[in-house]
């Protein structure tokens, strides 16, 4: 798998104070070694999330995540774990998928310690994936 990340988040405090971050731009990243269905993804009040277009995802301006559970965070792992949080939070792909789509964004970013999030990913983060309310519009 690879992935290649387009244009980098600008972060900012959540507005709504539920998350740690909220993007101010819209991030985009080219997937490879996975096939995303093209779609959109709805938050439970009809805002747009994100989309995927022929394998680039794209995340929405405003998009709040908590950062890296458990693990600090860091300006070279944000963007890691703001591509990783909205694949846990749409459930477009697997968790597996998820899970090493982390670790290749990692590998891409040149992150230390990609082994040991990924294990942490594998061996905790089915307690949340998929866990929030969200709207798939295939297309």
């Amino acid at each position: 798998m690879k992935v290649t990340i387009l244009n980098r988040p600008t972060l900012h405090t959540d507005f709504n104070k539920k998350w740690l971050y909220c993007t101010t731009n819209p991030v985009s990243w080219i997937i490879e070694g996975v096939e995303i269905p093209d779609c959109n993804v709805y938050s439970t009040h009809d805002k747009l999330l994100g989309y995927v277009r022929k394998n680039k995802l794209t995340i929405c301006k405003f998009y709040a995540f908590d950062g890296m559970t458990n693990y600090p965070d860091s300006a070279q792992n944000l963007s890691d774990a703001l591509l990783h949080d909205f694949l846990y939070q749409s459930h477009i792909v697997s968790r597996l998928n998820a899970d090493r789509l982390l670790r290749a964004s990692m590998t891409a970013n040149k992150t230390p310690c990609k082994n040991l999030v990924y294990l942490g990913v594998r061996l905790f983060g089915w307690a949340c994936y998929g866990k929030e309310n969200v709207t798939i519009e295939k297309l």
